[in-house]
């Protein structure tokens, strides 16, 4: 398998992780604060940190919608919101397969499992992912 253009982003990791330990040293420093006061610190951080996908979150503090599905449900929703799950691309990535073609001929990402291929995407796109998990998992 060629691992042309599937190279380490050693400088992304980097900064994700220094930005998680970051996160991290202010909510321990928080931990005498009042509840307000380490509300608006963690808005502050999760809005100045540049994270891959941060932008999923609005506002970090309140549940996120979905919360209260099962987790199987939940996990797949947050797969395809973050658009890393088992699907070609991300196998490829991962130098788990050779290809990541999907039948229709394209290159298979969580989007485009979803929202644009003449295969399996759904009514409503992404957001009719809702109705497509209670199929896949009924109650």
């Amino acid at each position: 398998m060629s691992t042309a253009g599937l190279e380490y982003n050693w400088s992304n990791a980097i900064k994700f992780t220094s930005t998680v330990i970051m996160l991290y040293q202010h909510v321990m420093c928080a931990s005498s604060l009042a509840p307000s006061d380490i509300k608006s610190r963690w808005r502050h951080n999760w809005k100045s940190a540049q994270v891959v996908n941060s932008h999923l979150v609005c506002d970090p503090t309140i549940q996120q919608p979905g919360f209260d599905l099962p987790r199987q449900q939940w996990f797949l929703m947050n797969c395809f919101r973050t658009e890393q799950g088992h699907c070609g691309a991300c196998r490829r990535k991962w130098r788990l397969t050779d290809t990541d073609l999907w039948p229709c001929g394209k290159t298979q990402t969580m989007s485009h499992t979803v929202e644009s291929c003449p295969l399996t995407k759904l009514n409503g796109g992404y957001f009719g992912y809702t109705l497509w998990m209670k199929t896949l998992f009924p109650s």
